[in-house]
């Protein structure tokens, strides 16, 4: 191993180590961004599923809501 490449392992060393010390004396904070970033791609990943779905109708989307089922033939009308 040259100079450079324990240069740079011992630098990434580092890094990993102030990240880990920084989780852990700020675990509260970092755990809320964690939490929001997951979140956000989750929120993503539903909303790229959903455009690839069909869409419904607002009544139907409503007659949900009011608790009632459209059979196949109401949705087609």
């Amino acid at each position: 191993m040259n100079s450079s490449s324990s240069l740079s392992f011992a630098t990434k060393e580092q890094v990993v180590e102030a990240l880990l010390e920084i989780m852990h004396s700020h675990r509260e904070e970092f755990s809320g961004i964690l939490q929001e970033a997951l979140e956000d791609s989750a929120l993503g990943i539903a909303i790229e599923e959903g455009q690839q779905q069909d869409f419904v109708s607002e009544e139907e989307i409503m007659s949900i809501l009011q608790g009632e089922v459209l059979s196949g033939a109401e949705v087609a009308a």
